[in-house]
């Protein structure tokens, strides 16, 4: 019974969050700020020790790097406010005119399906060489991770959304 209880306790905090995000969402103009509730939103709702945004750059067939969050690393990158910050490659949508489905990112854009990842260290299907490259540098370790679409109010997806290291509730 405790456990019910815990659960629909969250449950409304999480209403809670999500109305007050909602109001501030209204408010805010700044794009960079935007984004950044959006993460760390996501990261408070999933308890997810890091995030990463990327949006949809339909011109250039590509998803383009913008916000990065990582708790343990203490790390803020905001591309859209910080042009000069490190950023990642763009994230080509297709390879000589096929779709690319080896990166989870053009994958997840590509066809809106989430993906949940265990260990990106044992997974299978996706090239995680970005992930695993930004681990080696960083000396952080990445393992699991969800990734998801985002979507306007059309629909149409916008950009996507990773979620990494998801942490226990008391952490």
């Amino acid at each position: 019974m405790k456990e019910e209880n815990g659960s629909g306790l969250n449950a409304v905090k999480d209403l809670q969050s999500l109305a007050q995000i909602g109001l501030a969402l209204s408010q805010e103009r700044q794009l960079g700020a935007i984004l950044e509730m959006i993460v760390n939103a996501a990261r408070s709702m999933t308890n997810a020790d890091a995030g990463t945004l990327y949006i949809l750059d339909s011109e250039a067939r590509c998803l383009r790097f913008c916000i990065m969050q990582n708790e343990t690393t203490r790390t803020k990158i905001n591309a859209v406010t910080n042009p000069d910050a490190p950023i990642p490659e763009p994230v080509p949508l297709y390879i000589n005119g096929a779709p690319n489905n080896g990166n989870v990112s053009s994958f997840v854009a590509l066809t809106g399906n989430p993906v949940k990842i265990s260990d990106v260290y044992s997974a299978q299907g996706f090239n995680f060489s970005g992930v695993k490259h930004y681990d080696s540098v960083s000396g952080y370790r990445s393992k699991s991770m969800l990734v998801v679409p985002m979507r306007d109010h059309n629909d149409d997806i916008i950009g996507i959304l990773q979620l990494l290291n998801a942490q226990s509730a008391g952490s």
